[in-house]
């Protein structure tokens, strides 16, 4: 006679377990938007799931390092002793037509044992990978206004660990900088506070006098260099630069994306025939600085700059997340902006 035995794991038999995954819905899950929400979603799922099951294990792959085959075959086998598993994939705008049909296999019908989450940014109307994922998986769609009231609860939280205020105009100057970025705005966030020593309130014109001091002079010629497609001349600038501060390669993106943004409004406001004496006044600027900016942002031109400021904002992403060495990273963009 045929006899079952019933694994343990803990005090609940695995069958039991297995059970209790079979009766919960296991819909794989693409989220849509901005990076940084995007990981913040995947991380707010997966402390959910692992609330659920305890001894799950959470694993994360990007598609340029795994190809999609493997991490799919890696989802349909559990570690040994691991009752339960959560995946993260992100890249997922470098999938095409030839993963369609190993895509479409796996979302028809995932193993119940792992929650699969997908991460990108943005994801085409059309196309085989589009329509799969829309037929088979849980969309979430990410907003903008999710993007500010994340930099907004962001900058709270810091300020409050620092035990430091900050006035309305002083927030909206930083989030205005960085772009309405978590990302951006954790670096300067961190920056401002040391700049403001035992001050315990940041007002706008200390906010004002930071950026001031951040515009130094080799910025200035880093700046025009890339405007002028000097490599040489950018790389050399960025070494001294480092050498003469002493400041991280993380707070020197933050630095260069602070002067970029500037930039990219400037250029905005002259595309919208506004004159330089209005720009200085809208943007708060010191006056000894807006010939400069302007003549910057018209030899740059507008298409550059933008290309430049999500190049960077990949870059610092990148070097947070572990996915990239700062400063051949921040080398490669050089060559890329100044090309």
């Amino acid at each position: 006679m045929w006899s079952i035995v019933l694994l343990r794991i803990g005090k609940t038999p695995v069958l039991k377990r297995f059970a209790e995954f079979i009766s919960v819905k296991n819909q794989p899950v693409l989220v849509v938007g901005d990076v940084y929400l995007a990981a913040e979603r995947f991380r707010a799922l997966a402390e959910e799931f692992l609330k659920r099951h305890p001894g799950a294990s959470t694993q994360t792959f990007f598609l340029k390092e795994t190809p999609l085959g493997n991490i799919l075959s890696q989802a349909r086998t559990l570690p040994f002793g691991a009752e339960a598993q959560i995946f993260r994939v992100s890249e997922v705008d470098l999938l095409n037509a030839d993963d369609a049909e190993t895509l479409k296999a796996y979302l028809a019908k995932p193993p119940a044992y792992t929650k699969m989450v997908f991460l990108t940014d943005r994801l085409p109307e059309k196309g085989a990978v589009s329509e799969i994922f829309k037929d088979h998986a849980e969309i979430i769609r990410l907003e903008k206004s999710d993007l500010q009231d994340a930099s907004h609860q962001l900058i709270k939280k810091m300020l409050t660990d620092e035990g430091k205020r900050m006035s309305g105009a002083a927030i909206r100057r930083i989030c205005e900088k960085a772009g309405d970025h978590p990302g951006h705005i954790d670096t300067l966030i961190k920056q401002l506070v040391q700049y403001a020593g035992d001050a315990g309130e940041i007002s706008d014109e200390m906010a004002r006098q930071f950026e001031e001091d951040l515009t130094a002079v080799d910025m200035d010629r880093l700046l025009d260099a890339i405007t002028a497609r000097r490599l040489d001349l950018s790389l050399s600038l960025f070494n001294r630069f480092l050498e003469e501060n002493n400041r991280d390669f993380i707070m020197f993106i933050g630095l260069v994306h602070w002067r970029l943004r500037t930039l990219w409004q400037v250029s905005t406001l002259l595309e919208e025939g506004m004159p330089e004496a209005s720009i200085q006044k809208t943007l708060k600027l010191y006056y000894g600085k807006v010939k400069p900016l302007c003549q910057q942002a018209r030899s740059i031109g507008r298409a550059r700059i933008e290309r430049a400021l999500e190049g960077l904002f990949q870059l610092d992403w990148a070097c947070k997340s572990g996915r990239a060495e700062p400063r051949s990273g921040f080398e490669r963009w050089l060559a890329e902006a100044a090309a």
